[in-house]
Formats: C-alpha cells, sequence, structure tokens
C-alpha cells in the first residue's frame, strides 16, 4: 500500500500500491507521474527552489512545502487533488493522512 503523510510543511508518499508486479502497477504509475510533474514543474519551470528527499531503493518521497510560494502551493493542492481521486478509485491500494 502507498501511505501518503500530509502536514503543514511536508508531503511524504511511502510504499508500493502492491496493485500489480512492480513495472505494471497502474496505481504507483500514477502517483509517480503526479509526483514528477508537480516537482519538475515547481523546480524546472517555474525556477521555484525545492527541496525534495528520495529513496529509490525504499521508495520514500519528500517534497518539503513550508518555503514555496503561494503559486507553488497551488500546484501542490492539485497535486494532492489528484492522489485523492486515485484513493477514491483504488483504496485497498493507496491511502492518504493529514499529519
Amino acid at each position: 500500500m502507498i501511505t501518503v503523510k500530509v502536514s503543514k510543511d511536508e508531503v511524504q508518499i511511502r510504499g508500493h500500491a502492491g496493485y500489480a508486479p512492480i513495472g505494471e502497477d497502474i496505481v504507483c504509475s500514477g502517483v509517480t507521474a503526479l509526483y514528477q510533474t508537480t516537482v519538475g514543474y515547481i523546480a524546472d519551470v517555474m525556477n521555484e527552489p525545492l527541496t525534495v528527499k528520495e529513496s529509490k531503493q525504499t521508495n520514500e518521497y519528500t517534497l518539503l512545502t513550508k518555503d514555496l510560494s503561494d503559486e507553488a502551493k497551488v500546484l501542490v493542492g492539485a497535486f494532492l487533488y489528484g492522489l485523492k481521486l486515485i484513493e477514491e478509485e483504488f483504496p485497498n491500494h493507496i491511502t492518504i493522512e493529514q499529519a
């Protein structure tokens, strides 16, 4: 199961959805696409400093949101909305917790 923990200052994503084998899992693919798009847009298009901690070995990704601009925080909100839609469709494979 993918666990997403959302707090005032960060978004943590951990785990594997377990919907299908690694490399074929549409839940993981959806989460990854949303994450990469959000992080890439903030860092590359907006040229905004962004702090992320990533460990592909342990499937842990943390996006620090404390120092983001209001515009970047809107993008993070859209990212979280997308995750919520995935959670509604696949509740046994992703959970979102407010910390």
